[in-house]
């Protein structure tokens, strides 16, 4: 460590002045606390720089993604354009008569079905007193198939 020495002017015609007589010594500061200092210090401006690129890098990835998704709606605003065109009544309509050659019903188009529920030994007899949802459904497509065989 170096060290400095300041003296104070001697006089030597004053007695006090041989008593009062003191080296004064000023110390310089450490070197190693500046070295120290200055690299927490650089290693602190590093630190924020690769901080910085990494903020630039997402931030580019996070446009391109924007931009993307800004795609995306545009194209589902295009799909859903398409879909209530194709989804029209007037354009089923006409390609119902135009192309398949279908017809509007008219009142003798309709016709009134009874529904049979066949006795046999596959059906349940009384499916509301079994209560399985099972059994009533197994009735209810079975009286469905007996009655569309019989119809004309």
């Amino acid at each position: 460590m170096l060290v400095a020495e300041k003296r104070i002017a001697f006089d030597p015609v004053s007695p006090d002045a041989v008593r009062s007589h003191k080296i004064l010594r000023r110390e310089r500061p450490n070197r190693r606390v500046f070295f120290k200092i200055g690299g927490v210090v650089l290693c602190v401006l590093v630190l924020n720089i690769l901080i910085q690129a990494v903020v630039i890098q997402k931030t580019y990835e996070i446009r391109g993604w924007e931009a993307k998704i800004r795609d995306v709606n545009r194209e589902m605003v295009e799909v859903r354009m398409d879909m209530a065109n194709l989804e029209s009544l007037d354009r089923i309509k006409s390609i119902a008569q135009n192309d398949l050659g279908m017809r509007e019903a008219g009142s003798s188009d309709y016709r009134c079905i009874a529904v049979a529920h066949p006795k046999s030994s596959n059906t349940i007899d009384n499916p509301r007193k079994s209560g399985s949802l099972l059994a009533k459904v197994a009735s209810w497509v079975g009286g469905f198939g007996a009655t569309m065989a019989k119809t004309p």
